[in-house]
């Protein structure tokens, strides 16, 4: 019997970058991320550099009976970001073992209009690395945090709708195997 994966990630990506065109990544955690910038419209979110993640399935081939899908994985969501106002907080988050009722990763548009939400729900703080560089021409960027959740739930929202209005797409929790 041959394994395969298939992962998710792509049609994902796909998904995010067509739809979202994204002018600004930024998270949002209640009190964490409270007066995260000084950016219009953003006072209670901090920017983010990137996010990763991944769903996976494993998958098995029999002669005769076709394809067979286990149950999917999600990968932890890791993201990078300079150093701010929750990253303290954060890192307390992960030491003590305390969960984030709700994170959420929003992409905004060319109008500074959220157009795709990734929540979380149920977040634990599992990786925290920091990078830097000691000197570089014309003044370095600073701390660069490399941040990873895993989480019980995980919904997806977007705007492809004829009101443009953010919408629930996608929910699942990991905890159940099941949508909801």
């Amino acid at each position: 019997m041959r394994k395969v994966y298939f992962s998710l990630l792509l049609s994902l990506f796909a998904l995010v970058a067509t739809r979202t065109n994204a002018q600004g990544l930024f998270m949002s955690i209640d009190a964490i991320t409270k007066n995260g910038t000084q950016l219009k419209n953003h006072q209670n979110e901090v920017e983010l550099s990137s996010i990763q993640y991944g769903i996976e399935s494993e998958a098995s081939f029999v002669k005769g009976t076709g394809a067979a899908l286990g149950k999917p994985t999600f990968s932890a969501l890791t993201l990078t970001k300079f150093y701010d106002i929750s990253s303290t907080a954060l890192i307390d988050k992960m030491v003590t073992g305390v969960a984030i009722p709700k994170v959420d990763v929003n992409f905004y548009d060319r109008e500074n209009r959220i157009s795709y939400r990734i929540q979380l729900e149920d977040v634990f703080v599992t990786s925290y690395q920091t990078s830097s560089t000691g000197t570089c021409e014309g003044g370095c960027p600073g701390l660069q945090e490399s941040i990873s959740f895993v989480f019980k739930r995980y919904s997806i929202f977007d705007t492809k709708n004829q009101a443009e209005t953010l919408q629930q797409k996608f929910s699942f929790d990991i905890s159940t195997g099941r949508k909801f």
